[in-house]
């Protein structure tokens, strides 16, 4: 009984040096390496990563503004606002490492001590009990799963399974990253990807929507409930599981003593503060329906105009475009008054429409597109989406718009205002 068990530690020992020569033979580049040099031993698929990774940004909001620049919609898939590195308070980049990479200024995107030590530990109790993956590895497997499949379900499973090939793979992308890419500038992109819970991605989404701030001015609690739901951002969910969220924050404000980021007088009086949630939780709305139910008629209308102009929806949503329009505020809430004054919004079977369009020699700029109903989706309150302005059915034709122009045409030829003129049914033109 003895001798078995000392064999299966030698064994156990023996995969672990033939593990950590396979991560050293195949990881261990100098930090002085050349992109040039690193190309010639990463692997074709892995070059191609590490040049998306270098190149691609992320999902990016789309934001639709008003004349003057204000934002009236925001198309998106991932709500993401993009943060320079000089932006994110001090807490939480401590925060952070202290929870998940202590050593973040200290490898090569590979944590070679963190990783056996994660190797002995699972390899004695047969299961996954401790990761070792850096920042950077987060950040690989991160991008793989939000950006290069985004769409793909099974490529999303495929970048997430429990393999030594997938783990080899993202160490080889993050020691490319490495080279590639300053610390500073990794973090930035880490804290821009990685998810927050819902369509709230990277921190900035995250400051606003939990807690109605900014990045910079994150507090240590803030700054160690965000850096806590990096690990699990579902079963974290501060609103669904306050409980779990303080448990993990708290976590993380040890973890900041221990870094000697924090006095233990200062973590006790951290772990004492309420969560302080926003009330409620908000994003952004995504789509025309955030537009409210003035501008969303002309959102829609936006939106369609683009897309018959070569644009795609899904690309409007993962742009990062600004989309400055010629909607006008003020014309806009006259004309919306004057349609419900003929015909109050809950009138039933009329549609009261009216389209606003700024005349000029080079441009005709749509300014206004309302209707009595408001634009929306709460169909009790007499809201639809339908573009009741700028719909097929309701292309009619100009009609007598076009007599002021006529009548202009005949008084500058001289033809009174009491002259009779003959409309025929039919006219043949000379």
């Amino acid at each position: 009984m003895e001798r078995k068990s000392i064999a299966r530690c030698v064994g156990k020992l023996a995969g672990l040096c033939l593990l950590a020569g396979a991560l050293v033979a195949g990881l261990l580049f100098p930090a002085t390496a050349t992109l040039g040099a690193l190309s010639n031993t990463l692997s074709d698929q892995v070059k191609s990563t590490l040049a998306q990774m270098l190149n691609t940004d992320p999902p990016l909001m789309t934001t639709v503004t008003d004349k003057d620049g204000t934002a009236i919609a925001y198309l998106y898939d991932q709500y993401r606002v993009r943060t320079p590195p000089d932006k994110i308070s001090p807490h939480m980049k401590d925060a952070l490492f202290a929870i998940e990479d202590r050593r973040f200024y200290d490898h090569n995107g590979v944590d070679w001590f963190a990783t056996l030590r994660a190797a002995a530990r699972n390899n004695a109790s047969g299961s996954v009990e401790q990761g070792a993956s850096t920042l950077t590895q987060q950040y690989v497997k991160n991008y793989l799963v939000h950006v290069l499949a985004r769409t793909d379900k099974n490529a999303q499973r495929a970048a997430q399974e429990q393999s030594i090939t997938r783990k080899l793979r993202e160490a080889r992308i993050a020691v490319g990253l490495e080279v590639a890419l300053s610390k500073d500038e990794i973090l930035a992109r880490y804290l821009d990807l990685v998810p927050f819970g819902s369509t709230i991605f990277g921190v900035a989404a995250a400051s606003q929507a939990y807690f109605d701030t900014t990045p910079d001015k994150l507090t240590v609690p803030q700054a160690a409930m965000l850096a806590g739901m990096v690990n699990s951002p579902t079963a974290l969910d501060p609103e669904a599981r306050p409980d779990k969220a303080v448990e993990r924050r708290n976590l993380v404000i040890d973890a900041m003593v221990i870094d000697g980021k924090l006095s233990k007088e200062e973590a006790e009086a951290h772990k004492d503060a309420p969560l302080g949630l926003s009330e409620p939780v908000r994003t952004l709305q995504t789509g025309c329906v955030g537009a409210g139910p003035s501008y969303g008629f002309f959102c829609s209308f936006l939106v369609e105009y683009l897309t018959e102009s070569g644009f795609n929806l899904e690309e409007l949503k993962i742009g990062g475009y600004r989309l400055e329009t010629t909607l006008d505020p003020k014309i806009t809430e006259h004309a919306k008054k004057a349609v419900e004054a003929q015909a109050p919004k809950n009138t039933p079977g009329v549609a009261n429409t009216m389209a606003v369009v700024r005349p000029g020699k080079d441009a005709h700029e749509v300014v206004a597109l309302v209707a009595n109903r408001d634009y929306g989706l709460k169909k009790e309150e007499f809201q639809t989406q339908f573009d009741l302005p700028s719909g097929v059915e309701n292309k009619f034709g100009t009609g007598s718009v076009y007599k002021v122009f006529t009548a202009a045409a005949a008084l500058e030829k001289g033809i009174g205002i009491d002259t009779v003129i003959p409309s025929p049914n039919s006219y043949t033109s000379k």
